[in-house]
């Protein structure tokens, strides 16, 4: 990953599409369970992008202010932007995706929710073969990772802001990581002036 343009097409060390998710709860049970976050191709871990809009900017209460600058502003004030968490790509995701999914259309399919204290006992304990302590030591670790998800990780990622506008793909050898996402395109922020040069600002 460039440390100011951020390559959007997101290929890994492996040259494989990483997978993507926006769910919190899904790519904490995807870490917890040991399935990696990508490398580029320089060997650094790409575990989400923080992206920054004028939509989720205006939300958070920032007016009259240049994108880029109410970016570092919300970053470095602990409010996150957009975030995207990404993933390697292989047997392990494969299997807990599967399984988070089937697990949801299993409890999405629930007839009854709990409502007594006898259903709530039952709902929290059925659980053929696993044993307490392993389920007690699982959800520790879950909320321990969630904890470092939510307060941690995206602040060790540089922040990206959206710029709009009809702009052409840079991808070469001299111009590397630099793409266009429909009408618009991704930057970190404090990119040095060179390279807002080069791609037009």
């Amino acid at each position: 990953m460039n440390e100011e343009i951020i390559d959007t097409s997101g290929k890994s060390k492996g040259g494989a599409m990483p997978f993507e998710t926006e769910n919190l709860s899904l790519s904490v049970t995807l870490f917890t369970c040991g399935v990696p976050f990508p490398k580029n191709e320089e060997g650094k871990v790409i575990p989400l992008q923080n992206i920054y809009d004028g939509d989720t900017l205006r939300k958070m209460g920032y007016k009259g202010m240049e994108i880029e600058d109410a970016a570092r502003h919300a970053h470095k004030s602990g409010r996150p932007g957009h975030l995207i968490y990404n993933f390697e790509p292989g047997e392990r995701l494969t299997e807990v995706v599967k399984a988070w999914d089937d697990q949801c259309k299993l409890l999405a399919n629930l007839d009854k929710i709990a409502e007594t204290d006898e259903e709530f006992s039952k709902d929290s304990t059925d659980m053929p073969g696993i044993s307490p302590s392993l389920v007690a030591s699982i959800c520790c670790q879950y909320a321990k990772n969630r904890k470092m998800f939510r307060e941690v990780l995206w602040r060790q990622v540089r922040p990206q802001f959206v710029i709009y506008g009809k702009f052409q793909r840079q991808d070469s050898k001299d111009h590397p990581g630099f793409v266009t996402t429909g009408s618009c395109k991704l930057m970190t922020v404090d990119a040095s002036p060179e390279t807002r040069k080069r791609i037009g600002l």
